[in-house]
């Protein structure tokens, strides 16, 4: 079961079928939102090594040390993968690879605040992955608006929108990086 705590008092209380829908969200969400993101060279694995940094971060001031192996394996594989997938890229993510870093990071985003869920500790997830949630909900709104289906493809996301202003591939991600 799920409990939310605010100021150490229990206010919300879900119950585990509930629970499960809304883990299930969140995993498959974010695992979305990461594949989104692999629209242009090294912008889905350096947003991933920045959350997984602050994962790493917060897994410490929580003294979740599993966690922090974990996340050191992370940090380092994707350092070395960013190396050959930055401008101009020697080898792509594809699929495979967004969906990796986004099982990851969705299943860390429910394990690493969650021996201490107070506060605002339940956010923690949520401020590290803003920027790819941000980007999956305003595409998925814009989509529906337009009466097209929320799967649809098309140029919608923050980098195809900063490409189109006129900035290049690399100040694309730079700027993205910028808003971590």
């Amino acid at each position: 079961d799920l409990s939310i705590f605010f100021d150490d008092q229990k206010i919300i209380y879900l119950p585990k079928i509930l629970s499960l829908v809304i883990n299930q969200f969140w995993i498959v969400g974010i695992i979305n939102a990461i594949n989104w993101l692999d629209g242009i060279d090294g912008l889905a694995a350096g947003i991933s090594l920045i959350s997984f940094v602050g994962y790493f971060v917060t897994a410490i001031h929580y003294q979740q040390f599993f966690n922090c192996l974990i996340l050191s394996s992370l940090i380092g594989t994707t350092l070395a993968f960013l190396k050959y997938n930055k401008y101009p890229s020697l080898i792509m993510m594809g699929d495979s690879g967004s969906y990796f870093y986004g099982f990851y990071l969705a299943i860390l985003g429910l394990v690493t605040p969650i021996n201490n869920l107070q506060n605002f500790q339940f956010f923690i997830p949520i401020i590290i992955l803003f920027i790819p949630i941000a980007d999956m909900v305003f595409v998925i709104i814009s989509r529906i608006f337009q009466k097209k289906s929320p799967f649809y493809p098309d140029k919608r996301h923050l980098h195809h929108r900063l490409m189109k202003i006129g900035f290049n591939s690399q100040r694309t991600v730079l700027i993205i990086f910028m808003y971590f």
